[in-house]
This record gives structure tokens, C-alpha cells and sequence, in this order.
């Protein structure tokens, strides 16, 4: 064995006491060179001993090289040195050499002479690294030939192409490059240590029977591309006969054409990785100078998927980056009009905005968001989080035309859902004057025309009642346009489910998924809007667990445990309430809009339960998370019924 080759070594002192006589200058000379050579800093660097190294105590004595050559084979003969050799790469030539040279048993402690011997050939490995990022660029067309040329199985028989594409350096470490005849067992073991290397390194792939893969960074996309194009054109070819292979090829593009009909998502490896693997599983073990067909394509997809999957993901990642900025813009521009911002984004224009990017917009903290429904769909909304943009937005938005006076409706919407924001602005009587002002322009047209006579005669008792009714009326309204955009939504998604080439849900940012293809928590969130904004009836457990489709029961108690949902105490069981997260203002605002303890057209049970729930509700939203007691934004308690 190699180790016990080099284990074997002798020190000087060893060497002297077995009787060994250093009978001439030069031979001692020499050995006292190599051993000043011999330790892992000098193999870190490179730094070995040659035939042409300097040997600094016969500097100045004539020697002939076939003097030193005898002196060196006294020394290797008798144990004191041994051969060994590095792989250097010559930059200049584009090259790789070996490098014969010699190793004795180092005089320190920290280190062997087969410690040594191990370094020497990981700088090998490393050259052979170097080598490999040197090769020259393959043109994409030679690069395509080469890989058909592999999967046909004859790239194995093309000396000169096969040149292009594999190298096997280890053909170097052969005797006759060396100055002495080296033992085999230190040959072998210096190939094992440099595979090895190589493997564990991961930068240069190996071909199993043909050598290693060339391999240059910069190409590491463009060889991905091309050896999955290859691999996918030519998978049937590559299956042949194999029919349960070729059915797992067919589920695999089968899926793959599903996710490019996807929008807003970036390039996939997955699908080529799939193949690739597949195929790999399948192939024989090749012999020494022969390769399977597909091996090299497959090892490309294989080696440069990673490489090219930070590529694809850094590149999709910074185009939602640049329409994220496109879109934030208008908010972050310095002295930009209040009503530049504040943005509608219906759903036609929704549909273009990746999910990504409207998850960031929406979780944004400088930024509000709310909803407003039409009868032509859901519209989103998205305001600068700035009390100075609201308290601009109520001095233009008089000057609106009927057609608009929903943004006025939708911006009170945004001011109840964020008291928290907006209250200071209710400290001043001018704001709360010109508020008024805007509301009742917004409420009028939807005031009982009987009343809006009474209230124009004077009976100014009859003003706050109107304002009720219109009030209801928009609430009324907008759960049930909800609830028919919701449906529209689902329709639409089903259609398109029964389309070809139909591949599942895009991302438009809004609920367009059927329920059988939601996520837990959307199903709860739907049906929970439905009974509590529809039917007008706060849900037990129980009714709760039975509306929510293909949910086992015990799934969605968990589900409501882990994301924090709340329990209320009622008569006829335990009533399920929103968790306090950032859209509970918004929702306790439009519960206790729409909830009256006093609604006679309630059965008992109900009527139970909304009592239950308005005196949760009557809690400031600090006390709704610790289930502590307080009013709500007492600051506002005189404000009239308009607000």
C-alpha cells in the first residue's frame, strides 16, 4: 500500500543506525534538500523538490546529473526519500503537466510523509480544477451535436469531438513520466486521492469510463439549457422500449407543461433534474473508455442544475424587484399628488401584478390595504400609510364626479379599518367638519327619498337615521357583492379547469381558486365571511366544521389553534371569531357596523350570540389579544352616527 510506502521512510538518525554511511558529499547534500522541502506548508504551496531544484550545501561543486541521479537512487533504495509528483497546470499553455519530485520524512512532529504525499494530491485536483475552467467555450451548435452525438451512443467513438466536451488527465500519471520507475500501489493510491478530491469538490464531473467533464462557469447556464433541451427532445429516443420509463417521461413533461403555462414564475431546473435522475437510474455501469448513451447529457443537467437555478431564481427575483419598485413609486416619489397616493387596482389589472410582488405591496408597512366591491369585480386598494394623504384626499374627493363617489365610500372604509393611523386626525374640528362634509355627498343618493325629504324640510332628527340606512345599505351591498365576485371568481377557475392545457392556478393576487384546490386557511377565511357578512349569523365550532369542505374535523381545529382564532362563549356553543391579526381592525370594524344586539328578524339562538360577540367587539383592539376589557377609541365616542 501507498501509505505504508511512505510510512515506511527513515529519518536520518534511523538510517545511521542501521548502518547506512553517507559515503559521499552529494548524496547527503541531496538529502538534506529534500528534506528541507518536505513538510504540508511546502505542499500547500507548491513548493516541492526536483531534479532541478537548487541544492544549497554543494551550490558550488561540480556535479554531473548522472552523479545526482545515483545519489537519488541510494536514497530512495535505502528508504531515506521517495518519489512522488504534482499535476501543475500551466496557465500559458492551457496545460496540465506532471511534475515529478521527492518527499523524505519531515523533521518536525506535525506532519507525515503520506500527509504530504495526500496534499501534493489535492493541489493535483485543483490544477486539474483550473484546467477545467480554461477549456475553451463551446459554441451552443457544437455544444448541441456533441450531446446528440451522446445520446446516439456514438460520441464514445469520436476521439476529437469527445476531446471537446471530456478530459482524463489521469492518463498522466503514468511511468513514464517520471525520473525513477514509481511503485504501482503509489500510482493507484495518487488516482483514488485525486477522484476523490475532485468528487468531493463537486467542480469538475465525472463521466464514469471516460474521465471528467470540462467544465467553465461562465457556460454553466447556456450547458444547462442546451443539455435539457437535448435530454427532453430526445427522452423517447433515449427510453427505446422501456415502456414504464417512457410513461414516467410523459408524466414528467405532462407536469412541466402545467408549470410554464403558469404566469409570473421562474424558469424551472426541476423538471430536467427529473429526467435526468430518471434515466441515471437506469443506466448500466460503463467500462473503461466507453460511455452509456445519455451519460453525458444527463451529467451536464445534473452538474450545472444548481448553478443555473441561482441564475434563473437572482433574475427572477430582480424582475419582480423592478415591478415591485414600479408600482411603489408613485408612494415614494417626493411631493407627489395625495391622489397619486392612493391606487385602485380592479381585477383586470390585478391579473398582471405577480403574487410576489402583491404579497409585498400588501404586507408593506408603509403602505394601507383594503377592498372595495363592484358589481364588475373586486378592486384592491392601496393607500400611502400618511394621515397628511388622507386629510388631502377628503379636500379633493368633493370635487369627484357621481360616477367615483365609491372612492369616497371606500376610503372611509380605510380610515375605520385603521383608527389607529387616522385618529389624530379626528383631534381636529376642520378635518372632522370636511369629513362630514364628504360623507353625506357619498351617502345621499343612497338615503330613502322619503327621508332625504324630511331631512331637506328640516327634521334634522331624521339626518343620523338616513345615514344608518345608507350605511346598512353599503354593507349590505358589499357582502353581498363579495360574495358574487367570489363565485364569479370560482366559476371562471372552473372553466378554465376544464380547458386544455389547463395548469392550475396563476396568482393573480385575488381568490380565484375552487375550494376543493384551496389551502385550509383560505377555505375557513370564505366560509367565515360568508356566515358572518352573508347570513348574518356569527358560526359555532360545529357549523363551522361542517361548511368547511374536505377538512377532516380534527385538521381544522388544529388549523384554527395554530393560527389564532378565537372562541367566544354562547348558549348553543362556542362561537369562532377572526384571529387579531393585521386585517382584525378592519374586520371588527365591519362587525360592529353590521351587527345590532336589537334585530328582532334574529332567531334567539343568533340574538345570543351577537350579544356575545358586541361585547367582545366593545374592546379596543389591545384588549381583543390579551381578552382584557376597555372602550374602543374613546376619543371618538361622540363623533355622530355618520362616522
Amino acid at each position: 500500500m501507498s501509505r505504508e510506502h511512505f510510512d515506511r521512510l527513515k529519518s536520518e538518525a534511523q538510517s545511521l543506525s542501521a548502518g547506512f554511511v553517507f559515503s559521499d558529499r552529494i548524496t547527503y547534500a541531496l538529502f538534506r534538500a529534500i528534506q528541507n522541502y518536505s513538510s504540508l506548508d511546502h505542499a500547500r504551496t507548491r513548493s516541492i523538490f526536483t531534479l532541478g531544484s537548487p541544492i544549497p550545501d554543494i551550490a558550488n561543486l561540480e556535479y554531473s546529473k548522472q552523479e545526482l541521479r545515483a545519489a537519488l537512487i541510494r536514497l530512495v533504495d535505502e528508504g531515506l526519500a521517495s518519489q512522488a509528483f504534482l499535476l501543475d497546470f500551466d496557465a500559458a499553455k492551457k496545460e496540465v503537466r506532471l511534475i515529478p519530485c521527492y518527499v523524505s520524512r519531515p523533521s518536525g512532529p506535525d506532519s507525515s510523509s503520506y500527509g504530504i504525499f495526500e496534499e501534493l494530491m489535492r493541489q493535483s485536483a485543483m490544477s486539474l480544477e483550473s484546467y477545467s475552467e480554461a477549456s475553451p467555450a463551446l459554441e451552443k451548435d457544437a455544444l448541441r451535436k456533441l450531446l446528440l452525438a451522446d445520446i446516439q451512443g456514438s460520441l464514445a467513438n469520436q476521439t476529437t469531438m469527445l476531446a471537446d466536451l471530456v478530459f482524463n488527465p489521469l492518463i498522466l500519471v503514468n511511468p513514464v513520466h517520471f525520473d525513477l520507475t514509481p511503485p504501482a500501489s503509489m500510482l493507484e493510491d495518487a488516482k483514488r486521492i485525486i477522484v476523490e478530491t475532485l468528487r468531493k469538490r463537486g467542480n469538475v464531473p465525472e463521466i464514469a469510463g471516460l474521465g471528467f467533464l470540462r467544465s467553465r462557469k461562465d457556460e454553466i447556464v447556456t450547458r444547462f439549457e442546451i443539455a435539457s433541451e437535448v435530454l427532453r427532445e430526445q427522452s423517447m429516443v433515449l427510453a427505446g422500449t422501456n415502456a414504464e420509463l417512457a410513461n414516467e417521461l410523459l408524466r414528467i413533461s405532462s407536469d412541466e407543461e402545467k408549470y410554464l403555462n403558469r404566469r409570473f414564475m421562474p424558469i424551472p431546473t426541476e423538471f430536467s433534474l427529473r429526467r435526468a435522475n430518471l434515466f441515471k437510474a437506469t443506466f448500466p455501469a460503463a467500462s473503461e473508455g466507453k460511455s452509456v448513451p445519455g451519460a453525458i447529457t444527463c451529467e451536464i443537467v445534473l452538474r450545472t442544475a444548481e448553478g443555473a437555478n441561482r441564475h434563473y431564481t437572482t433574475r427572477w427575483e430582480k424582475e419582480m424587484e423592478e415591478i415591485l419598485n414600479s408600482i411603489l413609486e408613485p408612494f415614494r416619489r417626493p411631493g407627489a399628488h395625495p391622489t397619486q397616493q392612493i391606487r385602485f387596482f380592479p381585477e383586470s389589472v390585478l391579473d398582471e401584478i405577480p403574487p410576489f410582488v402583491w404579497q409585498k405591496l400588501v404586507s408593506s408597512s408603509s403602505l394601507l390595504h383594503s377592498q372595495w366591491q363592484t358589481k364588475s369585480g373586486s378592486i384592491e386598494i392601496l393607500i400611502k400609510r400618511e394621515p397628511s394623504v388622507v386629510r388631502h384626499l377628503v379636500d379633493e374627493y368633493p370635487n369627484l364626479p357621481p360616477s367615483e363617489f365609491w372612492k369616497i365610500l371606500a376610503l372611509r372604509t380605510i380610515i375605520d379599518g385603521h383608527e389607529e393611523v387616522f385618529n389624530p386626525l379626528f383631534r381636529r374640528k376642520d378635518f372632522k367638519r370636511s369629513y362630514g362634509d364628504l360623507l353625506r355627498l357619498a351617502y345621499w343618493p343612497l338615503i330613502p327619498w322619503y327621508v332625504r325629504i324630511l331631512i331637506i324640510l328640516g327634521f334634522k332628527g331624521m339626518q343620523d337615521y338616513g345615514f344608518a340606512k345608507a350605511k346598512a345599505r353599503i354593507m349590505e351591498e358589499q357582502a353581498q357583492l363579495a360574495e358574487e365576485n367570489r363565485k364569479r371568481r370560482d366559476d371562471a377557475f372552473l372553466t378554465r379547469k376544464k380547458s386544455p392545457g389547463f395548469s392550475g392556478p396563476e396568482g393573480s393576487g385575488s381568490s380565484s381558486e375552487p375550494r376543493d384546490a384551496m389551502p385550509i386557511g383560505r377555505k375557513v377565511e370564505l366560509v367565515m365571511d360568508h356566515l358572518y357578512f352573508v347570513q348574518l349569523k356569527p358560526p359555532t365550532i360545529s357549523e363551522l366544521i361542517s361548511m368547511v369542505e374536505g377538512v377532516p374535523a380534527s385538521d381544522l381545529e388544529q388549523h384554527l389553534k395554530d393560527e389564532g382564532y378565537r372562541f367566544i362563549e354562547s348558549e348553543d356553543g362556542e362561537i369562532v371569531l377572526y384571529p387579531v391579526d393585521q386585517t382584525w381592525r378592519t374586520r371588527a370594524a365591519r362587525l360592529r357596523r353590521l351587527y345590532s344586539e336589537d334585530d328582532e328578524d334574529l332567531s334567539p339562538a343568533v340574538q345570543a350570540r351577537v350579544k356575545a360577540l358586541n361585547k367582545l367587539l366593545s374592546r379596543s383592539f389591545s384588549d381583543a389579544k390579551k381578552g382584557g376589557s376597555g372602550s374602543r377609541n374613546a376619543a371618538r365616542e361622540d363623533e355622530p352616527v355618520l362616522y
